[in-house]
This record gives C-alpha cells, structure tokens and sequence, in this order.
C-alpha cells in the first residue's frame, strides 16, 4: 500500500469535528474492558509497552505497526 503523507493530511484537516455538544456528551473515561479492546502490546527495548492498536479500516490491508518504539540511537545509522 502506498500513501502520500500530504494528502493523508489533507483527509484528515477535512474531518468533521466534533462540536461542542457532542463533546461534552462523552464519557469522562472509557470502561476497563472497552480500553483492553482498544489496546495492544508488545517487547521492545523499553520493556513491554502497551499502546493503541492500529484505527484505520482498511478493505484489503489491516493496520499494523512492524518495528516497535526504541531507543533514539538503538539502530546503526544505514538504510535497510
């Protein structure tokens, strides 16, 4: 899959807001449960660290992250 990250801008400076009645109707916090949902984890050089999931809906790739978070100068400085 490719994207162009100024038109992935560009989608997302043009998404509806939410006004101000729709955000003072939310929950002050999600449940426990709808949080675990929502949430992923995984080993990293950190330790384990927990994150959201991937929201995109995509019809034919799923979202996905392959590297996880690290260190700043964890990895040697050339192109993979």
């Amino acid at each position: 899959m490719r994207v162009s990250l100024a038109q992935t801008g560009r989608w997302l400076a043009n998404m509806q807001r939410s006004t101000p009645e729709q955000y003072s109707q939310r929950p002050a916090e999600l449940p426990q449960e709808r949080m675990d949902e929502l949430m992923m984890s995984r080993e990293t050089p950190f330790g384990r660290l927990r994150y959201f999931a991937p929201c995109a809906q995509l019809s034919e790739t799923p979202g996905r992250w392959d590297r996880p978070t690290v260190p700043l100068d964890n990895d040697p400085p050339v192109w993979e």
